[in-house]
């Protein structure tokens, strides 16, 4: 467990967090994780659940699909054939009875506990086969473990023990993953973007193991054992294989808080790290913790200004390279020091070699203070007083400070080095012994050109789809954008707000040597990266064209996706549909059969090569890769369109901030979880009725000079969208300023003098 940490020192501290909902508190493990049954036996499987502390079970139940699904064990139909049991209170099981072909399928244990949201089905599940003929439950692979989640960047090792009948003899044992095919599945071995990442040992001869290094988001998928004996039926794929998944790290938790106050930071995946993980913990790139740290969680109690600064956490025995990104935690002082504090903007940066860095701060203090001097340093001076940056000879030339009003100061840092990397702190002095520094300050992260890589699979086949990556050794700011060059020459145009370059169905005209560069920085450029493109003796016949080759569809919305068929001569299509594979054997599932978008899928063909799929009132239940499958007239004339399409779907929400004063500017912006088309226009909404007209491209509303005017209910809406998706409301409060009803009276009294002197006069004149 996290030791409690306990300081009592007077300060400030601020969190930066990267939020990231971690599920490793939640899961469910199956015994067995596969089960081959004979036709009229009994078959039992128990699960074993895992759940965040503090919840209790409500409910635990068994299912045939992964959604909101119908209980088994409350079925009228499998009455006397299914029963249900309870173990202990985190193991239940089921136990079907006189299994028929019927019964083969995946179950799933699905459950719910007494806090809203606290629902949970155990995804793989427990794959059921059921065989008439005796001997084949004698064939089968069991994988240790059965599930991993790795850190990227980490070292994975799975291993299989085959069973098969007597006088069976191993021929060949390998791992695969399969792209579909409908031949004999592929050796991971051979594949070209793991090139020199897998390594094969076999412990023993039925005992197999394969060794993936330096894993990636890519490497996130089901890797099966397949084997073959000597017999002409002795071929086997251990179903339903290893889900390796692929995660970073977040740190988690509330980013402010007041001196006295107890904080829980939490470090947080994507995925379910092993029960034997240990973590290790950073405050200011410092080493916090010592010794073993078996939870994930960290807990300050009683916190003061000296807790203040930037946490990052990291798993023991990953050589410390995969740490989180900063957060940081601002501790607030009690007993009047509220008055007191710095904002800063931005409150990390992270640069370019060779570029140019602002940062401002604005001071806040007590009424009848008076702001003497205001300064940057890179100390924080207990005794004595710190250096001021903007004096030091050494920086003459290279630091501009300027005083933007009479509470924001800013400094200017030009042609960065990796020397300027440092923390940046705002000080000022009043008149009555006021002296303050803004901590935690900016930290400020310089990355070299050779720390902008370009990162791909160096080798592909004509008709691939890739994606480049431009990385950098720091987090760059939302607002970078990017240019890409090829051969020496500018690639794309416009602004690309997207770190990836992605190619579809590359040819050999696409290979070549590819940089990246941050636009305004384009004397940065990365180390070039060489992509092979093969040719593919006969495969250039055969291929799918998409379009569009990603969507990302709101709720609700209806979405069409089309694909371009490209075939050898001769070749006549018998059949074109669509499907989202899970793995499998036989042939691939028509989503026109998909109990649950029942009514909700059209196809439609524009012509004989070119076939598309309408989905109606989308779902996150919808969010997936689609593929385009055919087949032809002549035997072995059948393809499937890889990588496919991936449909995410969105929201909306409105984010800004909810309280300003009058005369402040405001921008809101409406946001969504995936990247919309540049073609989408906006409409905005306030109190239910329209606010904005025309056509309206940019996704944020500015308002000038608010008043009370402006203060109501603010929702969007995407344009074209039948009016049926809307954000939910953000309420915008505007506070009156009491001098601007002070001028307004001040304006009434002198106007009414004025007249009343106009009356005098005239008064005066006529007698």
């Amino acid at each position: 467990m996290v030791s409690s940490l306990i300081k009592s020192l007077p300060l400030i501290v601020v969190i930066m967090t990267a939020g990231v909902d971690g599920q490793q508190d939640w899961g469910v493990n199956y015994s067995p994780s596969y089960v081959c049954a004979l036709k009229g036996s009994t078959v039992k499987i128990s699960c074993t659940l895992t759940y965040p502390y503090g919840y209790l079970i409500r409910t635990v139940f068994w299912t045939k699909t992964a959604g909101e699904s119908p209980d088994l064990c409350s079925d009228p139909e499998k009455r006397g054939g299914i029963q249900c049991l309870s173990e202990d209170k985190d193991t239940s099981s089921i136990t079907l009875s006189d299994v028929t072909e019927a019964d083969k399928h995946v179950y799933y244990c699905r459950f719910t506990t007494n806090i809203d949201g606290g629902n949970w089905t155990g995804i793989p599940g427990v794959q059921l086969d059921v065989t008439a003929v005796d001997g084949l439950q004698d064939l089968g692979v069991n994988y240790s473990p059965s599930y991993v989640c790795a850190l990227k960047g980490s070292t994975v090792k799975i291993s299989c023990t085959l069973k098969y009948p007597p006088g069976h003899v191993i021929r060949t044992v390998f791992w695969t993953k399969p792209a579909i095919t409908d031949g004999e599945l592929p050796d991971l071995r051979n594949d070209q973007r793991k090139r020199g990442r897998v390594q094969y040992h076999s412990e023993d001869k039925d005992t197999h193991s394969i060794t993936l290094t330096n894993v990636t988001e890519a490497d996130k998928h089901v890797y099966y054992c397949r084997f073959t004996t000597n017999n002409a039926d002795g071929k086997w794929t251990g179903i339903p294989g290893v889900q390796l998944d692929v995660t970073d790290l977040q740190v988690e938790t509330q980013q402010r808080v007041k001196e006295g106050d107890s904080v829980t930071l939490t470090c947080k995946s994507s995925c379910s790290l092993t029960e034997q993980t240990t973590f290790i913990w950073f405050r200011n790139t410092q080493r916090f913790t010592e010794g073993i740290e078996k939870e994930n969680q960290l807990h300050l109690q009683s916190v003061s200004s000296s807790d203040e600064g930037n946490y990052r956490c990291a798993v023991r025995g990953n050589n410390d390279h995969l740490i989180s990104p900063d957060v940081h935690l601002n501790v607030e002082w009690v007993d009047g020091q509220q008055d007191w504090g710095v904002n800063y903007s931005p409150s990390y940066v992270c640069a370019l070699k060779g570029s140019n860095v602002k940062i401002s701060c604005t001071l806040k203090y007590p009424h009848g203070h008076v702001i003497r001097t205001a300064f940057w340093t890179k100390h924080v001076v207990t005794d004595g007083e710190s250096p001021d940056l903007c004096s030091d000879p050494e920086k003459r030339g290279g630091i501009q400070c300027l005083n933007e009003d009479k509470d924001t100061s800013s400094i200017t840092l030009t042609k960065v080095t990796e020397a300027d990397k440092h923390v940046y702190y705002c000080r000022f002095t009043t008149n009555i012994e006021g002296n303050w520094t803004g901590i935690p300050g900016v930290q400020l992260d310089i990355t070299v050109k050779t720390n902008l890589q370009v990162e791909t699979q160096q080798r592909v086949k004509e008709g691939d789809s890739v994606t480049l990556t431009c990385k950098s050794s720091c987090s760059l700011t939302e607002q970078t954008t990017f240019i890409w060059y090829r051969n020496r020459e500018r690639f794309t145009e416009g602004i690309v707000k997207e770190n990836q370059l992605h190619l579809q169905s590359v040819s050999s005209s696409d290979a070549g040597n590819y940089r990246c560069a941050v636009r305004g920085n384009d004397h940065l450029l990365s180390p070039p990266v060489y992509l092979k493109v093969d040719w593919v003796d006969g495969q250039q016949d055969w291929g799918v064209n998409y379009s569009p080759s990603y969507v990302c569809a709101l709720k609700g919305s209806t979405v069409k996706i089309s694909c371009t068929l490209k075939y050898h001569p001769g070749h006549v299509i018998r059949t074109v549909f669509w499907t989202k594979p899970t793995i499998t054997d036989g042939e691939l599932s028509d989503l026109r059969n998909d109990q649950r978008k029942r009514g909700r899928v059209q196809y439609h063909s524009e012509d004989k090569n070119t076939h598309s799929i309408t989905l109606m009132n989308v779902t996150e239940a919808d969010k997936h890769v689609y593929y385009c499958r055919f087949t032809t007239n002549i035997d072995g004339g059948k393809w499937t369109g890889i990588p496919g399409v991936q449909l995410d779907v969105t929201d909306l929400q409105v984010e800004t901030q909810q309280r300003v004063k009058e005369g402040d500017s405001v921008t809101l912006t409406c946001k969504s979880s995936c990247s919309l088309t540049e073609q989408t226009t906006f409409i905005w909404f306030r109190n239910t009725q329209r606010f904005t007209e025309g056509i309206v491209k940019e996704n944020q509303l500015h308002l000038q000079s608010v008043s009370r005017s402006d203060e109501g209910n603010y929702q969007c809406e995407i344009r074209g969208n039948n009016d049926h998706l809307i954000s939910p409301a953000v309420y915008l409060k505007v506070e009156w300023v009491q001098r601007a009803a002070l001028h307004t009276v001040s304006g009434i009294v002198a106007g009414c003098g004025g007249l009343i002197f106009i009356i005098i006069i005239i008064i005066v004149f006529i007698k």
